[in-house]
This record gives C-alpha cells, structure tokens and sequence, in this order.
C-alpha cells in the first residue's frame, strides 16, 4: 500500500506499507515514510515504492516474495492504467 499525503512543514510524505499473511494471521507491517516533495511523477513514487520494498529484499519480479495485491487512492498518478504507479509496478 502507498498513500502521500503533505506533513504539518507541507512536505509531501510517502507512506509505503505491506499486508501478510503469517502463520494465518493477517499482518500490516509499515515499511517507511519518505519524502517525495521532490518529485510528484509516477516515475519518481514508482522508484519509491521499488526502492523501499527492496530494503526489506521484496521485489515483485521474484517467485518468493511475489507482490500480489496493490492499494492505492484513485489518484491517476497512482492508479493510471497507462502509466500511473499501479500499471509500472505491474510491468
């Protein structure tokens, strides 16, 4: 899941977290929240996204630690099916 939204200095935060299933119970585990005010792009949240899976070594094009679901706001950025965040993780 990623959402963004501005903290209190209007920086704009991405809050990137995971959903598990573990021993049959279902767990949200919040992995960080990252500034984004630099760059607003579904290239620049795409890399965000990429980049803070892999420190916790998940990475959607592997068989063991598949991405399977994804959550995001109805944002066009985010959820575009041309080029937003949803459609290049999927890629």
């Amino acid at each position: 899941m990623m959402d963004n939204t501005s903290d209190v200095s209007n920086i704009e935060q991405s809050a990137v977290s995971v959903c598990l299933v573990h021993s049959g119970e279902i767990e949200e585990h919040p992995l960080g929240l990252i500034d984004a005010s630099a760059d607003q792009s579904a290239n620049s949240l795409t890399n965000i996204m990429l980049s803070t899976l892999e420190n916790y070594n998940i990475r959607p094009d592997t068989c063991d630690k598949k991405v399977i679901g994804q959550s995001y706001d109805g944002a066009p950025t985010m959820s575009g099916e041309l080029n937003g965040v949803q459609k290049q993780i999927q890629q």
